[in-house]
């Protein structure tokens, strides 16, 4: 297949198409879930650690579980 004829349909289906506009968005969608993600994730790891160092028993005993089963 010539590179050229390539180019254009490369071209008809994501430019001339519209596809771009639906490629943009679901890039957008990832990068808000990752931000998302990288929040939430970083906010429970501190409160994790907060509690596995805590002098309550109570409190550090089920954060060391936690820790023990995803290790």
């Amino acid at each position: 297949m010539c590179p050229i004829f390539m180019f254009y349909r490369i071209y008809d289906i994501l430019i001339a198409g519209g596809a771009w506009i639906t490629i943009l968005n679901g890039l957008w969608a990832t990068v808000k879930i990752s931000a998302l993600s990288l929040l939430f994730g970083t906010v429970f790891g501190a409160l994790i650690c907060m509690l596995r160092r805590s002098k309550l028993p109570y409190l550090r005993y089920p954060a060391a579980a936690y820790i023990s089963i995803l290790r």
